[in-house]
């Protein structure tokens, strides 16, 4: 995966990746299985023993996967994985959140698991996230350091069950840190009125952003809302940074 510096690095660094795995419109009921290539970089044509999501005919859903990368051909760096489809055919997107390797690494940071935490819920009378739903094209804001446990300074990204309820209409969230432009990524894919959640992982804010109301502190994500109005709930799961 590209960018600057690059996400997943490939040179051999990487062993796994954290990947959301969505699939989009498929002609049948089918599971798909993500995992890493064979040490010649193919990919089994056998049906996997595992799935990573079960999707019914039509329907755009998504699930966060950690998986054991493999290499593109013989003795080459580990940078792949293989998509498995069982039924009918059907799009997938793949959008990676991060990845692990050398632990001695300058990048390296630690896990630090907490209690499940709410620190979000936009639905009226929670008092979290601003107290409001998210409009169709809207975001906000969430600051989750500094509280329930989470430090103020040190933390890196979150790890986050995010639970998208009952919106008006078909649409996708996306959270991302506060002071970057939003990503081509989505965390969860939504119809009207359902309730669905997805877990993920998400890079927090450096530095702070936005301006009166919307100004985001350090350790910040933004949620974005594509379509319809729609509550949404974040529980946090722990943190990467130094403990």
């Amino acid at each position: 995966v590209g960018g600057s510096p690059a996400s997943i690095p490939s040179d051999g660094t990487a062993e796994a990746a954290v990947l959301n795995l969505t699939a989009v419109s498929g002609t049948s009921n089918t599971f798909l299985s993500v995992f890493p290539t064979a040490t010649d970089g193919s990919c089994s044509t056998a049906e996997p023993s595992i799935s990573t999501i079960n999707v019914k005919v039509g329907v755009n859903q998504a699930n966060r996967v950690f998986v054991k990368l493999g290499p593109a051909a013989t003795a080459g760096n580990t940078t792949d994985v293989c998509v498995y489809n069982l039924a009918g055919s059907i799009n997938f997107i793949l959008d990676a959140n991060g990845w692990f390797g050398d632990a001695t690494a300058s990048t390296a940071n630690e896990f630090q698991p907490i209690g499940p935490t709410r620190v979000c819920d936009t639905r009226p009378g929670t008092q979290l996230c601003h107290n409001e739903a998210i409009p169709p094209n809207g975001t906000l804001f969430d600051e989750i350091t500094n509280s329930n446990g989470i430090p103020g300074s040190g933390v890196v990204a979150a790890v986050l069950n995010a639970t998208a309820i009952a919106g008006a209409s078909n649409t996708f969230f996306t959270l991302y840190p506060a002071d970057t432009a939003r990503p081509n990524a989505s965390d969860i894919n939504a119809s009207p009125s359902e309730v669905i959640p997805n877990s993920s992982v998400v890079q927090l804010s450096t530095v702070a952003s936005g301006s009166g109301s919307t100004l985001a502190p350090p350790g910040s994500i933004r949620i974005y809302n594509l379509s319809g109005t729609s509550n949404i709930i974040l529980d946090v799961a722990g943190w990467f940074g130094r403990s």
